[in-house]
């Protein structure tokens, strides 16, 4: 004992006895308790004036003795830091702070100090202080298990959060670089806020997504210097025990996994204990936006619409495996049968059998789960009582055992000392009358656990009829039981989107939709009923679904594909809006995978007009490059952000980019001012179609001698030849069609422009006339090019002969008759039908030609400027003209709308849905009716044409 002036004249042995008569407290063990009694007398730096405030003040000595006769941990910490002491006689001893008191108390606790040990050490420090606050409350009885769990989790939560802001600080001045946060999540009993003394603390670390890699190499040191600062030992201890095994892959996952890759790992890779773990998690420090934002991209895989069978299966043989590990269970608290791991997992069985239909359920603690449970009657009274009642005494003595002496502990020990001390503390008199009360607590506890643990509860879930996810349980040939969920459904759904009006129809590719491996059905199973909403939000619900039904019915790699669907925002609107609108398109991503590749990588862009930007197009695949641009422009086509006449001009831009790489890749360098590409058709008019081919032809410069011609012709054609091999993808739109060249696939790829002259002056026909005229420069040497059209202008601007236009009509006819389905109306075939865009095109030309070479505005070949221009000079009415102008506009809206229904169909024979749709892309009212409106400008057009096409060679035009 210390000696000085201020030591002890009495026996210390009579003292420790006085004060226990003198204020009538109550001790656990006499000798346990004196014995730490005079080791406190002993470290005392003045042990006279504590027996005095011992003797004087009763709350003090009350305090002091319930430590000193409870807990070897607690009174270690006030040998350790005596000023402690003077704690025991706060005022504020009995205040129950908040998660935001403790978060200030840590910065202030660490801005008295300076340099990083100190403030680490300041930290500690505060969780011993706190410790022997809090315990002591908790043995006294005047902090109950809940609060007391509330109490610690607030005080670790706040330590972790202070502990990463030191770190944080320490490495940036360091290191002299800004480094920045990545999310904290605690698992488990920190999650839950229903943490232990000296329990372990689960934790994941998740970077931001949007991270270069300098910045994500610093956040790899942050993270690994944060760890070992949580577990070292100094002279005052350690934080934690920390557990990292909870991180996605587990302890060969990385220590510092990115966002997406986190939750594209929980959502496709995950085993079912990981998602049930999940239900625990919390962002306790970092960026705590990160992590909700995870947290509530996971909700439906934590709390799923319906779970499967096989789900609940894992979690029964999860707490099966628990249970094996222990060998002696009678005295075990926590992993034994009727411990409270069959509390906790019982309320995990129910929290993921019912926490999508109550949302309530969807909490942390087991405490207030239960509350939940006992509230949406899940259990009774008496099963609540069992349950509620038997975990806060479980937990008590996990608690007190604990205490005593600072070791995570779930059972009884072999030292009669301590289970004397521990029963006491509980209120009983012997350690057998506390083991009695353990054994009758999880004998209660397990009644109602096999009751409940088990498939009964799942079979009792399907009955609830929650949800249409409940159709990935039911048999393929159960299309009543389909049907009844979907009427369900639509009743359910918000009032101001549709619903599905055939649900015969529906519940048929609901059922196709759910074939998959158990992996995918578990997918879609927490995912359906948002799925199904983002259906509804289409025009047309029912072919939507069907679309989207078979287009993933025949997808290789549908479980990856799905999920990537459902995590990719602008991937799902995609996807949708091609189902809504465009099976044609889901028919080439399912059968080209390079295509699917893509969708699967890309992005939400803010469209830029593919005139005004770089393309990058990919040498070894071409076609995926395309259909990058190609999906892009329909997505902006399809949700009516753009008209049919921006989506044609976008992809004749395309044509020309792609036209401008190949010449670049292929032509060699001392050719490319010799050869020039010039396009035809609708590629030269910027009428382009997503199923559009390019026409185009070639021409390369004379030569002064005979010998150079020859080389140069030679050459070129080799080049020619490169370049059309470069993409020759004929069932993808764009590629290379050079037929409509001099004598078609008779004739050379490339000529002269005196062969072209020649050719001209003796073999031009009639409707190559019409072709031609409409020559636009694509690349190579534009003066070239220039002059190939200047000569073409000379041979066809001007009239037409009564046997040039008797052939025109024949091979009008021939169109007609060959290239239209023989099974289909031709009069339906809006491209080459009679009274079609042909027969406008036609028309215009025969009157345009001969005006255009002394009218400078009848040079373009685009038939709606020809139509803007020719209303001086048409021989027909201005009504007649206003018929083809309005026949244009619509027949132009068509044409473009049905590649996205059919692909390269041109006709107008449609299914009822389709005509739906069709309607709605060319936002047309419902009430329309196409076909009718269709037919009777038909006929007008025909008429027009009938009328005045053979007579072109003999009107006198205005002009």
């Amino acid at each position: 004992m210390n000696s000085g002036s201020n030591s002890l004249s009495i026996n210390p042995d009579s003292l420790f006895y006085s004060i226990i008569e003198k204020h009538n407290i109550t001790i656990t063990d006499a000798e346990f308790t004196k014995s730490n009694f005079l080791k406190i007398l002993d470290h005392s730096p003045s042990p006279y004036f504590l027996c005095s405030d011992l003797i004087k003040r009763p709350l003090f000595a009350y305090r002091l003795f319930t430590i000193l006769s409870s807990s070897i941990y607690l009174t270690k910490i006030l040998l350790q830091h005596p000023n402690y002491m003077d704690l025991l006689s706060s005022v504020n001893f009995e205040m129950n702070l908040s998660l935001e008191d403790y978060i200030t108390e840590a910065r202030k606790t660490t801005e008295i100090f300076k340099g990083f040990e100190n403030k680490i050490n300041a930290l500690k420090r505060l969780k011993l202080r706190e410790h022997l606050r809090i315990a002591t409350r908790e043995i006294q009885g005047n902090l109950d298990l809940y609060n007391c769990s509330l109490q610690l989790s607030f005080l670790y939560e706040a330590l972790l959060r202070e502990v990463l802001n030191v770190c944080h600080n320490y490495l940036e001045a360091k290191l002299g670089k800004k480094i920045p946060f990545f999310t904290v999540f605690a698992g488990g009993k920190l999650g839950g806020r229903e943490i232990n003394y000296c329990s372990d603390v689960d934790l994941v670390f998740i970077a931001p997504q949007e991270i270069d890699y300098e910045d994500f190499k610093l956040l790899n040191k942050l993270a690994r210097f944060y760890v070992k600062v949580l577990s070292d030992f100094t002279q005052e201890g350690f934080f934690f025990y920390v557990d990292l095994n909870l991180r996605p892959e587990g302890p060969d996952g990385a220590l510092l996994p990115k966002k997406d890759t986190s939750i594209e790992y929980w959502k496709k890779w995950a085993d079912p204990w990981e998602w049930q773990s999940l239900i625990k998690f919390r962002p306790v420090a970092g960026d705590i936006i990160l992590g909700k934002e995870i947290l509530k991209s996971l909700n439906k895989i934590i709390y799923p619409n319906f779970p499967l069978e096989n789900r609940i299966e894992h979690i029964i043989q999860i707490k099966e495996r628990i249970e094996n590990q222990v060998s002696d269970d009678s005295l075990e608290l926590k992993r034994s049968a009727g411990g409270i791991r069959d509390i906790e997992f019982l309320c995990q069985l129910f929290q993921t059998l019912y926490g999508y239909v109550y949302p309530e359920l969807q909490e942390v603690n087991t405490i207030k789960v239960l509350k939940v449970l006992l509230k949406f009657n899940l259990i009774n009274l008496d099963e609540f009582n069992a349950l509620y009642n038997g975990y806060i005494f479980l937990r008590r003595i996990e608690h007190l055992l604990m205490i005593y002496n600072n070791q995570i502990v779930h059972e009884l020990s072999k030292d009669s000392e301590q289970n004397a001390i521990i029963s006491k503390l509980m209120g009983f008199s012997s350690e057998n009358d506390l083991i009695n009360a353990i054994k009758e607590n999880k004998e209660k506890i397990r009644k109602v656990f096999e009751k409940h643990f088990n498939k009964y509860s799942w079979f009792k879930r399907k009955e609830l009829k929650k949800g249409i996810s409940q159709i990935i349980e039911l048999d393929g040939s159960d299309l009543e039981s389909v049907k009844k969920l979907l009427i369900d459904f639509n009743n359910k759904i918000l009032k101001d989107i549709k619903v599905f009006s055939n649900i015969e129809e529906s519940s048929k590719y609901l059922l196709l939709l759910k074939v998959g491996s158990t992996k995918f059905q578990e997918s879609l199973s927490y995912q359906l009923e948002d799925l199904l909403i983002e259906i509804c939000k289409t025009n047309y619900p029912d072919y939507t679904l069907k679309n989207l039904s078979l287009f993933l019915s025949n997808m290789k790699g549908k479980d990856t594909f799905f999920q990537v669907l459902m995590d990719n925002k602008y991937l799902k609107n995609l996807i949708l809006s091609f189902s809504n609108f465009s099976p044609y398109l889901l028919s080439k991503i399912v059968n080209e995978p390079e295509y699917l590749d893509y969708l699967i990588e890309t992005k939400e862009t803010n469209f830029e007009s593919i005139n005004s930007r770089e393309i990058i197009f990919n040498p070894k695949n071409i076609s995926s490059s395309i259909f990058r641009e190609i999906l892009n422009i329909s997505q902006c086509y399809l949700t009516n952000m753009r008209n049919e006449t921006w989506l044609q001009k976008e992809i004749s831009y395309l044509g020309q980019k792609l036209c401008e790489y190949c010449f670049d890749q292929n032509i060699p360098e001392n050719y490319k001012d010799k050869i020039a590409i010039l396009a035809l058709g609708n590629f030269a008019t910027t009428r382009l179609t997503i199923t559009s081919d390019l026409d185009i032809v070639f021409v390369h410069s004379d030569q002064d001698s005979e010998t150079e011609s020859y080389t140069l012709h030679k050459n070129a054609q080799r080049a020619v030849i490169n370049f059309l091999n470069t993409y020759d993808n004929e069932i993808f739109p764009l590629y290379f069609d050079p037929r409509l060249r001099p004598e078609g696939d008779n004739g050379e790829l490339i000529r002269s422009l005196s062969a072209y002259k020649f050719y001209y002056e003796r073999y031009l026909e009639p409707w190559e006339r019409i072709a031609y005229s409409k020559l636009k420069f694509i690349c190579g040497n534009f003066n070239l090019a220039k002059s190939l059209i200047m000569l073409t202008r000379e041979f066809c601007y001007k009239p037409f002969s009564d046997e040039e236009l008797e052939d025109l009509l024949k091979i009008r006819n021939r169109v007609i008759n060959e290239r239209i389905d023989k099974n289909l109306d031709p009069k339906m075939d809006i491209k080459l039908g009679p009274g079609s865009l042909m027969d406008i095109d036609f028309l215009l030309q025969v009157y345009r030609l001969p005006l255009a070479k002394n009218y400078k505005p009848l040079r373009l070949s685009d038939p709606w400027s020809i139509l803007k221009n020719m209303d001086s000079f048409a021989p027909w009415s201005p009504k007649e003209h206003s018929i083809l102008k309005e026949a244009f506009i619509f027949y132009n809206k068509i044409i473009v709308a049905l590649k996205f229904l059919k692909g390269n169909s041109n006709s107008l024979n449609l299914s009822e849905n389709e005509l739906h749709v069709l309607k709605k892309i060319i936002k047309y009212k419902e009430t329309t009716d196409i076909v009718e409106y269709y037919t009777n400008l038909n006929m007008s057009v025909k008429d027009i044409f009938d009328k005045y096409f053979i007579q072109a060679s003999k009107v006198k035009l205005k002009g």
